[in-house]
C-alpha cells in the first residue's frame, strides 16, 4: 500500500445547482459527453466532473469484492462506490466521488477519509483536496479503479458508530401471498444496482417509495415493524459496509392478503427513534393475475390496447435497458421509430423472444409509468 498527498482535507459546501447530464449506456458502461467547460453531474452514477474543455468520459460501476482483503488488512471501511473511469478526450481538473458518511450525524474525523486507487494489484491512497456533505473532491486526478474509503478507529478502542446517509429499497412478488423484501443499506449506487439485478432476476419488482432514511449508524440494530398479521424475518437489520452485494441482508415480510394498505417502519433498537416509514397501498403491490388460465400474459393479451394507448414509451424503454431486458442495439432501433405507436410495435418484435422473467419485468415497468392504463385494462 502506498500513500500520496499531504492534504488532510477540508469541509466545503457543495454548489447548490450542478447541471446534470444523461449518459449513453453501452453494455455495462456509461458514456458521458460533457459539452463545455464547467462542473457537471452524471445522472446514472452521481459522479461529478469539473472539466476545462468539452470531454468524453467513460464510466463503469465496479465492485470492491476483489479488494476486500486489502481493506480488511489495513482497517479501512468502504464509504462510497468503486468506479472505473476513462477520459477519452478533454481534461478533467477535478472529480467529485460520492460518499455516504453523514458529516452532521456525529463526531466524524474527516482526516480519516482517503481516495483509493488500485494499480498493479496494489492499493494507492490519496488524501482528498476537500470534503463535501456528499462528495470527496480530488483535484488533478489520475484514474484507475477509484473510490472513497475511511480509516477505522484503533483496534484497541471501541469502534465508533459511523453516521450514514441510508436508503430503504422495497421489492415485492405475489404467489400464494404477498412477499416483500426490505433492504436497509448505504446510499450507494453500486449496491442498489446489484440488489436490483438480483431481485428482478428472481421475479420481484421494485416499489417506488421514498427511499431516504434519517441518519443511520453502523453497529446499531434497526427493528422492522409491520401489520400484526405479517410474518417478518428477520425482525432486526444492521447496516453493513464491507460486504459482498449479493450477500447483503434483507428482511422478508409475508402477508396472505392486503385489503387496503399497510404501514412499514424502521426504528432504532434501544432508542425507539423512527428511522424510516412508508405506507403501501394494495395498488402499489403486484396485482394477483397477470397470466390467464390459458397461459397468456398481460402484455400479450392487451397488445393492441398497449400499442394504441401507451404514451410514456421513452421512460419504459429506459427501464427495459437499465434492467438488461433490451440490448443497446434493440433500444436504439425502437427509439429510431417516429410515433409512440410505431415504437411500441417495434418493441413487440422483441417481446416475442422473451421468457417469463422478461415479460414480468416489462409488466412492472408498465405499471410504474402507465399505472392508470394498466389498472383500466386489468378491470376491463
Amino acid at each position: 500500500m502506498e500513500v500520496s498527498g499531504s492534504n488532510t482535507g477540508s469541509v466545503s459546501i457543495q454548489a447548490p445547482e450542478v447541471p446534470q447530464i444523461y449518459p449513453q449506456r453501452i453494455g455495462t458502461k456509461y458514456r458521458l459527453v460533457v459539452p463545455r467547460e464547467g462542473l457537471f453531474r452524471c445522472s446514472e452514477t452521481g459522479l461529478q466532473f469539473r472539466v476545462e474543455s468539452p470531454a468524453d468520459i467513460e464510466i463503469e460501476i465496479g465492485s470492491w469484492v476483489e479488494f476486500l482483503r486489502l481493506l480488511h488488512q489495513y482497517r479501512y471501511d468502504i464509504v462510497g462506490p468503486l468506479f472505473n473511469i476513462t477520459v477519452k478526450s478533454g481534461r478533467v481538473s477535478a472529480v467529485y466521488l460520492p460518499h455516504y458518511v453523514c458529516l452532521r450525524g456525529g463526531d466524524v474525523d474527516i482526516r480519516t477519509f482517503r481516495v483509493a486507487h488500485y494499480k498493479d494489484d496494489n492499493m494507492i491512497l490519496e488524501s482528498p483536496t476537500s470534503i463535501e456533505p456528499f462528495y470527496v473532491v480530488l483535484e488533478n486526478p489520475t484514474f484507475s479503479p477509484v473510490g472513497v474509503i475511511k480509516l477505522q478507529p484503533s483496534p484497541n478502542g471501541r469502534r465508533r458508530n459511523i453516521p450514514t446517509h441510508g436508503i430503504v429499497l422495497l421489492y415485492s412478488r405475489y404467489k400464494t401471498g404477498y412477499t416483500i423484501h426490505l433492504y436497509l443499506m448505504p446510499h450507494d449506487v453500486s449496491l442498489k444496482k446489484a440488489v436490483h439485478k438480483k431481485e428482478t432476476g428472481n421475479g420481484f419488482y421494485w416499489m417506488d417509495k421514498p427511499p431516504r432514511t434519517r441518519t443511520i449508524y453502523t453497529d446499531r440494530q434497526y427493528i422492522v415493524r409491520g401489520p400484526e398479521d405479517a410474518e417478518i424475518n428477520p425482525e432486526e437489520l444492521e447496516l453493513y459496509f464491507n460486504v459482498k452485494s449479493e450477500l447483503y441482508n434483507y428482511s422478508e415480510i409475508y402477508l396472505e392478503e392486503i385489503e387496503d394498505k399497510i404501514h412499514l417502519q424502521l426504528t432504532c433498537e434501544g432508542e425507539n427513534t423512527l428511522a424510516w416509514q412508508t405506507r403501501l397501498r394494495a395498488e402499489d403491490l403486484k396485482p394477483k393475475a397477470q397470466v390467464t388460465q390459458g397461459g397468456q400474459h398481460f402484455i400479450e393479451r392487451h397488445r393492441a390496447a398497449l400499442i394504441a394507448r401507451v404514451s410514456n414509451i421513452d421512460l419504459i424503454l429506459d427501464g427495459l435497458l437499465n434492467n438488461d431486458i433490451l440490448k443497446q442495439e434493440q433500444y436504439d432501433t425502437v427509439r429510431s421509430k417516429g410515433t409512440p405507436q410505431e415504437r411500441m410495435r417495434q418493441l413487440y418484435d422483441c417481446v416475442r423472444a422473451w421468457g417469463k422473467i422478461e415479460k414480468e419485468t416489462f409488466y412492472h415497468i408498465l405499471f410504474l409509468h402507465e399505472r392508470a392504463l394498466v389498472t383500466d385494462l386489468l378491470c376491463s
